[in-house]
């Protein structure tokens, strides 16, 4: 089976025992007889500790604390996320008084938040892992609908607690008044925008309205790509299709399911769909924490217009 490894930073492959190259963000793959498995290590670059693990069928029956994995048809791919710092001592990133307790920001094996309330917030506490984003944080204690929060503020990332829980957790710019306002430059072929209006509603800040819009025209060769990532953010996606599904356009998300990411096809699929792989796409499916799965899509064009969009299964 083709197994594609990729790193969030740069790190060395063994399989057995066996160097198997570099593996960073750019997809590489290995041959392996998952009949027999394979002894894995990846070693870190840097001073980080090194990862060991076997592959075999059952890695990819759900996610891990180190790694996301992905089911690609028949191919697997591993994302190897987290690597834990060599040493055992906890770094404190910042750490201060905030919506009626004590946060702190810390790093040991990963970066985290822990938010221990005062008795006027009812004496919580809570521990969440954050992402690297979060390296440099700052604590602040904010205001939003009227309500003091306290929250880890990096740059272009929050967490807001409310009594030892996260109630917030999200990427991009952001502004506090009587809502949340959160606008974010999404990664798309097409320069997408959203902006978002989030309340707090006692539990967790939820979604009051969120509105998307692209930038950039995208070339014909990637048109198919920016349809599918239009109707993963809630564009106007009216102007791909054609004048048959273009009334219909509001029930393409409904029709794709619930999914959270566009890519290109694997070059395997593409020797296989040589005829159609032009115009394919892989949308991404979570199936359990740090599981995915990949399906792919066939867009048909008429006259540069979308006129079929199917499962390519």
């Amino acid at each position: 089976m083709r197994i594609y490894f990729l790193s969030a930073q740069p790190a060395a492959l063994k399989l057995d025992g066996q160097y198997a190259g570099t593996i960073d963000l750019f997809e590489r793959y290995a041959e392996i007889d998952m009949r027999r498995g394979a002894l894995t290590e990846i070693i870190p670059h840097d001073n980080s500790l090194p990862v060991n693990f076997f592959i075999d069928e059952k890695f990819f029956e759900c996610g891990h604390p180190f790694a996301d994995t992905y089911v690609l048809g028949d191919e697997r791919l591993i994302y190897l996320k987290n690597f834990a710092r060599k040493g055992g001592e906890i770094e404190v990133i910042a750490q201060g008084e905030a919506g009626g307790g004590l946060l702190t920001i810390f790093e040991f094996g990963g970066i985290y938040a822990c938010f221990e309330g005062r008795e006027l917030c009812g004496g919580g506490a809570g521990l969440v892992k954050l992402s690297k984003n979060f390296d440099r944080a700052e604590v602040r204690e904010i205001v939003v609908g009227g309500k003091t929060f306290a929250a880890a503020v990096a740059e272009g990332a929050l967490s807001i607690f409310d009594c030892g829980r996260q109630v917030f957790l999200g990427e991009g710019s952001f502004e506090y008044g009587d809502a949340l306002a959160v606008l974010r430059e999404e990664k798309s072929c097409a320069d997408i925008v959203t902006e978002g209006r989030y309340i707090f509603d006692g539990q967790a800040f939820v979604p009051e309205r969120i509105t998307a819009r692209e930038r950039r025209a995208v070339p014909e060769k990637m048109a198919h790509f920016a349809l599918f990532e239009g109707v993963m953010y809630g564009c106007d996606c009216t102007k791909y299709l054609s004048d048959e599904l273009s009334p219909r356009a509001g029930e393409l998300k409904e029709y794709l399911g619930n999914f959270l990411g566009v890519v290109p096809p694997t070059e395997l699929f593409c020797e296989r769909h040589k005829d159609i792989a032009n115009n394919c796409a892989g949308l991404i499916y979570r199936r359990a924490e740090g599981l995915f799965e990949v399906k792919y899509f066939a867009v048909r064009f008429s006259e540069g217009r979308a006129d079929n969009i199917y499962p390519t299964d």
